[in-house]
């Protein structure tokens, strides 16, 4: 009974390549990076807690502009205002 080896058993899964999309991320995150749209948040609003608010506003913006609205956005869009 042979044991294969590791270099025999990971070979393969090495080969093939893991493909991931990654969208238009990286293109807006070096233009919202440029913009100083980080720097910008955290300049007109500072914490005194560890949070990094630019940060967070950085990656609601880029979670805006690369998901598409869902069906709540639209609910609420068509909504009246009370």
């Amino acid at each position: 009974m042979s044991q294969s080896t590791l270099a025999e058993t990971v070979g393969p899964l090495l080969r093939t390549p893991d493909i991931c999309q990654v969208g238009a991320l990286p293109i807006l995150y070096p233009i919202l990076e440029d913009l100083g749209l980080r720097a910008e948040i955290n300049a007109l609003r500072p914490s005194r807690v560890a949070i990094d608010l630019g940060g967070i506003a950085l990656l609601l913006t880029l979670n805006r502009l690369l998901a598409p609205p869902n069906r709540c956005t639209r609910w609420a869009t068509r909504q009246r205002p009370l």
